[in-house]
């Protein structure tokens, strides 16, 4: 299956969960991350690195109280 495929199915899940989750009252807020890199670096290194850092953001006590506070869950995807 080509990328593109898979990048447009992957969209239609997550446009499906927000709307259903707009429809139950709530709001959706979107983070997205990016990583500085060049065309030398692998990707599994910086995926690696990317984890790290969403770690370390996720056990930050003021993120941890404004989520508690937005009662926000998470979903995560990944476009490689």
């Amino acid at each position: 299956m080509c990328a593109a495929k898979i990048a447009e199915r992957r969209r239609l899940e997550l446009q499906s969960a927000m709307s259903q989750h707009q429809a139950s009252g709530r709001s959706v807020q979107l983070l997205t991350l990016t990583t500085p890199h060049t065309r030398f670096d692998k990707l599994e290194d910086l995926m690696a690195k990317q984890a790290e850092a969403v770690q370390s953001f996720l056990r930050d006590k003021t993120v941890k109280k404004v989520f508690a506070a937005l009662h926000s869950g998470r979903c995560r995807t990944s476009w490689t």
